[in-house]
């Protein structure tokens, strides 16, 4: 029976190759094919050259319709632009990787002995024996909501192999699968559990085993889970665990938290496997709260993943953004645009991408050419991401130690928001362009807008209205008439109403379809339909419906 597991971000997959050796030249790495088979990552600057992400963009792309332009400047969220964090990150992370296995040498019966007296509990002592390293070589990295945590572990996780296979060593047979790092989210339940079946459900789709079916059912405990799991990771040679969301294990039942923390203690100290904790500030307290926690926890210097200062780290990053800019006017880096951007977003990565995307979609919907401003960014924050403002002003206070988790976690919060606001852009940008291939320059009406127009005029959306008749003419035929596009549209729009009110958001609308009447909007020759439609108010301005959902609230 497959146990149902709460909602996660899909799982990391990296590479699969096949084993090549490299002499060592620190004596504890020699001999050893787990460590010598990872690929060298000491070149700082071509491992830099690999964590950056830069989307294709050209100049050209300013000259797109509106709407393409819409779906370009989701580029401004995609690209990554390493820091020197990265650095010390990348750092950590191959020192982790690499004494980790250090005790663990599988072509050395000695250490294999003692891993399997270590996993049956009893205690097994040997002088030539090395002291388990991971404990060492583990960390956390703790820090505020969209500063890059997650996305620096995986991208210097990708730098290598997720897993390495083995043939032959030093013309000798040695055959395994080495899992070289697995990462996994912490449930939001913080369950001990769920993430003892996330972790087999994932090392079974990596590695094609079937290790969930063989130790999870229904009746198995939590404890049984785990020293099961210490089990499978020796088994697949395991080099780093990285659990991100850390700060979930504070919604766990009585006893849950301190039950995983204590695995990872003993996960370290049994078969040296390094673990690595990501969360935000809201974790502290927990991971110090327990001194063995807090001290093998600094094995490597715990890292507390600040936002960006004003100074030349965010002067790279800005740099680099600005080059994704999708308005008609091209706008010019300025001081004063750097620093505006910079008191909004407080310095937050994320925050910034949002922002400065958000700004350009409300400056590429307008009727007019818009230039990047100031008053743009602040204004996007103002209307647009009201939620983070809380979070931002903890921030500037320099307390975020203090501040409650629900107000730092609304900075999860305003993507969600960000996305929807994009979308609405897009479709209304999508439906203005269908209209105006619609409208013509007569003084009267298609069937087609004179079908979408009596729809509006009994309270449909836009948005509805466009896509029922669209469906009727390609139904009907372009000879159809406003009469039989309605009779046939109508029906449409009220079962597409009838979804919104039943599963839609808080505030519910409704339609009344019967008794429609046509508007007297053709009297207006001898301007165009398309003004007329929204002068009479049946076509919305574009930047009404960008901010519909926030004004609403």
């Amino acid at each position: 029976m497959t146990a149902t597991l709460p909602r996660m971000r899909p799982l990391l997959r990296g590479a699969i190759i096949h084993a090549t050796y490299t002499a060592q030249s620190v004596s504890e790495y020699q001999g050893h094919p787990l460590i010598e088979a990872i690929p060298d990552r000491r070149n700082i600057g071509l491992a830099l050259d690999k964590q950056r992400h830069a989307p294709a963009y050209s100049d050209e792309e300013r000259e797109l319709p509106a709407y393409d332009r819409l779906e370009k400047i989701y580029n401004t969220r995609r690209f990554i632009q390493p820091l020197p964090n990265y650095v010390y990150l990348m750092n950590a992370v191959n020192s982790a990787l690499r004494w980790g296995y250090v005790g663990r040498n599988p072509i050395d019966s000695t250490q294999r002995r003692g891993i399997r007296e270590a996993l049956s509990g009893k205690t097994f002592l040997d002088e030539d024996l090395p002291a388990p390293a991971a404990s060492q070589s583990s960390f956390y990295i703790l820090g505020t909501p969209g500063t890059g945590k997650s996305t620096a572990i995986e991208r210097t996780l990708l730098l290598y192999p997720q897993v390495i296979l083995h043939r032959k060593y030093a013309d000798k047979r040695f055959t395994a699968a080495q899992m070289v790092w697995l990462k996994l989210d912490c449930p939001n339940d913080g369950s001990v559990r769920a993430m003892c079946v996330a972790a087999f459900r994932a090392i079974d789709a990596v590695l094609e085993t079937g290790y969930e079916k063989l130790y999870v059912s229904t009746t198995t405990t939590a404890d049984i889970l785990l020293q099961n799991l210490k089990v499978v990771m020796a088994e697949i040679h395991l080099g780093v665990w990285v659990i991100d969301e850390i700060q979930n294990l504070k919604q766990a039942s009585s006893g849950g938290e301190a039950r995983l923390l204590s695995f990872f203690v003993e996960l370290m100290n049994t078969i040296g496997v390094p673990v690595i904790l990501i969360g935000t500030l809201a974790a502290k307290e927990l991971l110090t709260r327990d001194f063995r926690i807090a001290r093998r926890g600094t094995g490597q210097g715990d890292f507390i993943w600040e936002v960006l200062k004003y100074d030349e780290a965010w002067q790279i990053f800005i740099e680099e953004l600005w080059r994704y800019q999708y308005t008609t006017i091209p706008t010019p880096l300025t001081e004063e645009l750097s620093m505006a951007l910079f008191n909004t977003s407080q310095g937050i990565a994320d925050m910034a991408c949002k922002i400065y995307m958000l700004a350009q979609a409300r400056a590429i919907v307008r009727d007019e050419p818009v230039e990047m401003s100031a008053d743009l960014f602040y204004s996007v924050l103002q209307d647009s991401l009201r939620l983070a403002h809380g979070a931002l002003k903890v921030l500037r206070q320099g307390s975020t130690g203090k501040a409650p988790l629900a107000m730092i976690q609304d900075l999860f919060i305003t993507g969600d928001i960000a996305d929807q606001i994009i979308e609405d852009a897009r479709k209304a940008t999508r439906l203005m362009t269908e209209l105006q291939s619609l409208v013509t320059v007569h003084t009267t009406m298609t069937p087609s807008i004179e079908a979408v127009a009596r729809l509006r005029n009994q309270g449909v959306t836009e948005a509805i209205a466009f896509e029922a008749v669209r469906v009727a003419m390609s139904s009907l035929g372009e000879h159809a008439t406003a009469q039989d596009l309605i009779a046939v549209a109508a029906p449409a729009a009220a079962q597409q109403i009838a979804k919104q009110v039943t599963v839609g958001p808080k505030r519910k609308r409704r339609a009344n379809l019967g008794g429609l009447e046509l508007p007297q909007i053709a009297k207006d020759a001898p301007t165009s339909v398309h003004n007329s439609l929204k002068r009479h108010g049946y076509v919305q301005n574009l930047l009404d419906v960008v901010n519909t959902e926030n004004s609403e609230d």
